[in-house]
């Protein structure tokens, strides 16, 4: 099946039934636990590549870390709060 007619983008639709396996238990998927001692933030600092690397690097990666686990919260608590079994 194409996605594409012409230059529209035409993506298949997914069914709250379709999202969920047939038989057995929902999967459950469990909120995390960010221990990173990092700080979220919306923006990812920059990391320079390198052999050694900054204490702020650290904390950067850190941050980005804290973030991530903070969105992927935010996702989950959003698909629960809509009746979503994750």
């Amino acid at each position: 099946m194409s996605l594409f007619r012409g230059e529209r983008i035409v993506a298949p639709i997914i069914t709250g039934a379709q999202m969920l396996p047939s038989a057995g238990s929902a999967p459950s998927v469990a909120v995390l636990t960010d221990s990173t001692g990092g700080t979220p933030s919306t923006t990812f600092a920059a990391i320079a590549a390198g052999t050694t690397y900054l204490q702020a690097d650290i904390v950067a990666a850190k941050n980005a870390l804290s973030q991530t686990a903070a969105s992927l919260n935010a996702i989950i608590a959003a698909l629960k709060g809509a009746g979503i079994t994750v």
